[in-house]
């Protein structure tokens, strides 16, 4: 431990690595699904005024991370943008963490150790990197949560300490009200933070004078998010999108699906028994080092149980696995926390013999903590493998799309059909065609000038424009309407029109019926066992 920042560097250093080996897994048509998904705020938006991005909601979400991708959509981002930009979210909550671990923990010589546990498990959750390329706030949400914990660390230890500073006791009142603000502008399960650091400083002795300084740090963010509150109505009073649950369902979301969701179920139950035995650690330390640790116990169950009351109000649905990124940020500080030392008379050789004078409580602890980082690495390094066989075969495997791809010149427009082989919460699965796709290229959402069709549409076609007027559309079903349209415009402008499809295997009837259009429409092309290709390459063709 004598270079822990140096650790902390290799560390996150390893983050970046797991988490760009996601991005094939998450280079697909949900990319643009997702991106579709804020078509309707910059709709609102526009229509309303400026002002309006402050109060509207996607959705069940608060407009922060819409703020965001607002700007990159406007600017022209490319898929590679959107998706770093989550990535450096999620990656960046790993030296927060540590840092939040780091501040509770400064009174103690193995501050640097419990850190770098902290961050090495975020670094290697598989829970994380499923979600950590998405274009939506989940990112965001596992960083601003871990700012959230930094800041409350702060604000705890600067009224702790009888030398703190006046102004350092008001500066740390006003990061946690900042980072609290930030949190419920990105999600609404972040008022678990608040009200669990509440009930913390209610529950104990020695929090008790604190609340009354909780309490103006919270009142900056009160005001901060007052725009919040239009929109927050609006969610109360609206209906669930879902339907109902037993508290059964939720009950199997959080023990049955998840832990195994994404990694191997047991490394998630390994990290999940630390975490106990951290708890147990933390009840054995004086009364005024428990404030900070506790309090994230309680937010664990507190978001917990949040989650579990909006899968049987309806709200959320038990696969929908991301509103646990909410809770994890604690549950891997609490699984750090394993290795703090345990009490002095388990090492008495005298008591336990010398197998325990090898094997301490903390060294066993240890292992387990070696043992399941090995194990969610290697699972994550495994998917990125068969990801890279799988992309690196695509001209070879589908020849009729890369034919397609290669001919999609500037002015032409692709529409592409991939028949649905996976849900958009499949974070492992596998889209084979995507890397023959720019993904780096600037693009924007405009208006296509096909009737039926918008940007930002999230059933037919989501169509982007390229820099050098190529026109992309990504269909995950036949529409014979809206391709006859698609054809009219494209055509009658004199340009060259190519529809690809593949996956064909999982939906016969609808390649069949794609077929006839193409071959009715006078399209050129063939249908080959998993994939099709029709071009209609002179200006003109309409018919």
């Amino acid at each position: 431990m004598r270079s822990p920042a140096v650790l902390l560097a290799g560390v996150t250093l390893l983050a970046v690595l797991l988490q760009a080996s996601r991005l094939p897994m998450r280079w697909n048509q949900i990319s643009f699904a997702y991106a579709a998904y804020f078509g309707e705020y910059l709709w609102l938006v526009g229509e309303n005024g400026w002002h309006t991005a402050l109060t509207t909601f996607v959705g069940i979400h608060p407009p922060g991370y819409s703020l965001i991708f607002a700007a990159m959509a406007a600017a022209g981002a490319s898929p590679l943008v959107w998706h770093g930009v989550s990535g450096l979210f999620s990656v960046a909550a790993v030296p927060a963490l540590a840092a939040t671990s780091r501040l509770c923990w400064a009174q103690r010589g193995d501050a640097a150790k419990l850190g770098l546990a902290a961050a090495l498990l975020l670094a290697v959750s598989p829970h994380r990197n499923a979600y950590g390329l998405e274009v939506n706030n989940y990112p965001l949400l596992v960083l601003a949560t871990c700012l959230q914990l930094l800041a409350f660390a702060h604000f705890a230890r600067s009224h702790r300490e009888p030398a703190a500073e006046q102004r350092g006791r008001s500066r740390a009142l006003l990061w946690l009200g900042l980072a609290t603000a930030l949190a419920l502008w990105t999600h609404g399960l972040a008022i678990a933070l608040p009200a669990a650091q509440l009930l913390t400083l209610a529950a104990l002795p020695e929090g008790r004078a604190l609340l009354r300084p909780l309490g103006r740090g919270l009142a900056i963010t009160a005001l901060l998010c007052l725009p919040l509150l239009p929109g927050l109505l609006a969610v109360a009073t609206g209906e669930g999108i879902n339907a109902s649950q037993s508290p059964g369902a939720a009950l199997a979301s959080l023990t049955e699906l998840l832990p195994g969701r994404y990694g191997s179920s047991r490394a998630a139950w390994a990290v999940a028994a630390l975490a106990g035995l951290g708890v147990l650690r933390i009840r054995r330390l004086p009364a005024d080092e428990q404030l900070v640790p506790l309090s994230w116990l309680a937010h664990a169950f507190v978001s917990t149980a949040l989650i579990a009351a909006l899968i049987c109000l309806g709200v959320a649905s038990p696969v929908q696995l991301p509103y646990y990124l909410a809770p994890l940020p604690c549950l891997l500080l609490l699984a750090s926390c394993s290795l703090l030392p345990g009490p002095k008379d388990l090492r008495d050789p005298a008591d336990i013999g010398l197998l325990f004078r090898v094997v301490t409580p903390e060294r066993a602890a240890l292992g387990v903590l070696v043992l399941a980082t090995l194990v969610n690495a290697a699972a994550l390094l495994g998917d990125w493998h068969e990801a890279r066989t799988i992309r690196s075969h695509a001209a070879q495997d589908y020849p009729l799309v890369a034919s397609g791809t290669s001919q999609w010149q500037a002015g032409a427009t692709l529409a592409l059909i991939q028949f649905p082989q996976y849900m958009d919460d499949d974070k492992d699965a596998i889209d084979p065609i995507y890397p023959l796709l720019p993904l780096s290229e600037r693009l924007w959402f405009d208006d296509p000038g096909v009737d039926g069709m918008v940007p930002f549409d999230p059933f037919f076609g989501q169509p982007v424009r390229y820099a050098d007027d190529r026109w992309l559309y990504t269909f995950t079903s036949v529409s014979e309407e809206h391709l006859g349209l698609l054809a009219d415009k494209v055509l009658g402008d004199g340009k060259g029109l190519i529809v690809a499809a593949y996956g064909c295997s999982f939906s016969t009837a609808e390649t069949e019926a794609l077929e006839r259009w193409a071959l009715g429409r006078g399209g050129e092309g063939q249908r080959n066992g998993d994939e099709a290709l029709w071009l209609w390459p002179e200006a003109g063709r309409a018919r």
